[in-house]
């Protein structure tokens, strides 16, 4: 096992790559140039390897490592770190406590412009321990946070409950400038093992008031950890989010749903499941330069270890589904056509050169399933098929990163692929 690797990457103005990494020494602001050359790097102290990174950039060209730091009673406080655009030394940093005195878990981020301000999404721990190692019952709220790189000015503006745990996990904004977070929600009746339900939540531009949702796709998962994301992606009047969804087996498929973003409907869903029996999960979304949507992720396999996956969709139809030939993939970003990857054994980003198909098929979706908002009645939604199946073949034994991350469950329940 490599305690090592990538936590989330983003590209430049002027095509240099910044990656958020994490080795046995602690977490690292990294750069490179276009092509992946190491070029200088910063330690992040304090900062928490046990989340996904962001890397966002202000007008200036000031790149902001955005995530989770430690704070001296134990408890993981939102955390913003400035960099020199050229030495990457750290020229400031702060943390943010939401004020409920326990945990704030960041997700991810979404920025209109390098001259917008940087909504960060996540959650805040309400209730119970702070520690993860003492028992006892803990409640989370969704939390919603503004960081303006003009200002230095860090705010929550808007938290949501539902039934005791909502996570956002996932940030995207429309041309309006409305903030789509997509996540996980427990349902106050689940109908099934699997109490939490993918959830998309939409935001007026002030990030505080909840236009509409959530919308659910319901019985996603039955337990939520760390490493369970659900990023979305908005085109043409349609949310797109990627999610885990669970199998009796405890085996995870690649699911991707499509949301109305007028009415909230559950338009489609597909899954994709792997022939081995090994788990697959999403961390980002992203297009390429003709506008076709990349899903970056991965598998874990029964061993712990885990492989960078790519799903590529066209309109929201799966096409392909590909290895490549590195850890599971914990951020993506394309720089001047290219796909680079923060992948598990590595603190390098890693260019997506060389890609495998991945064995697995189209899995039951078992429709109707039922999508609810808060603000409107209970649809039974039939779910169309997609015709469009890729061409997937059995993946090489060798394809394996020997790389675990340990990573922090919400639940008590263990983890479907624990290490």
């Amino acid at each position: 096992t490599s305690l090592q690797g990538g936590l989330g990457l983003g590209t430049a103005a002027d095509g240099s790559l910044w990656s958020v990494a994490f080795n046995a020494a602690g977490v690292w602001l990294n750069r490179a140039d276009m092509n992946g050359v190491f070029l200088s790097s910063a330690a992040l102290p304090g900062a928490d390897p046990g989340f996904p990174w962001s890397v966002a950039f202000d007008a200036a060209g000031n790149p902001y490592a955005v995530g989770g730091a430690i704070a001296p009673n134990g408890a993981d406080v939102l955390a913003v770190y400035k960099a020199d655009p050229i030495s990457s030394a750290i020229t400031s940093s702060q943390t943010f406590d939401s004020g409920f005195n326990n945990n704030n878990l960041v997700y991810a981020t979404a920025q209109a412009s390098s001259s917008s301000p940087v909504w960060i999404v996540g959650s805040v721990q309400t209730s119970g321990p702070i520690s993860w190692t003492q028992a006892g019952g803990r409640t989370y709220e969704l939390a919603v946070w503004n960081f303006n790189p003009a200002t230095g000015v860090i705010a929550l503006t808007g938290t949501y409950s539902r039934a005791g745990f909502d996570a956002a996990t996932g940030a995207a904004l429309d041309a309006a400038g409305n903030l789509w977070v997509s996540g996980f929600s427990q349902s106050p009746s689940p109908l099934s093992p699997n109490a939490f339900d993918l959830a998309l939540w939409q935001f007026a531009p002030d990030g505080k008031t909840l236009l509409s949702g959530p919308a659910l796709r319901t019985g996603a998962l039955p337990d939520v950890a760390m490493n369970d994301l659900a990023p979305v992606y908005l085109s043409s009047g349609t949310a797109y989010v990627a999610s885990p969804r669970a199998l009796p087996s405890g085996q995870t498929n690649q699911d991707m749903a499509a949301f109305s973003m007028s009415s909230g409907t559950l338009l489609a869903e597909n899954a994709w499941q792997s022939n081995d029996g090994s788990s697959a999960f999403p961390s980002a979304a992203v297009t390429d330069a003709a506008g076709n949507l990349v899903v970056a992720g991965g598998y874990v396999y029964q061993d712990g270890s885990t492989a960078a996956g790519l799903w590529r969709y066209g309109a929201g139809n799966l096409e392909s589904a590909a290895l490549t030939d590195a850890g599971g993939a914990r951020g993506a970003t394309f720089n001047n056509g290219a796909l680079w990857l923060a992948v598990d054994g590595s603190t390098s980003p890693y260019l997506d050169a060389a890609e495998t198909p991945a064995g697995g098929s189209f899995a039951d979706v078992e429709p109707p399933r039922v999508g609810t908002r808060t603000k409107g009645r209970s649809m039974n939604i039939r779910i169309p098929e997609f015709f469009r199946a890729p061409t997937l073949q059995a993946r090489s034994s060798n394809r394996r990163a020997l790389i675990c991350s340990g990573r922090r469950s919400f639940e008590k329940i263990a983890r479907r692929s624990s290490c």
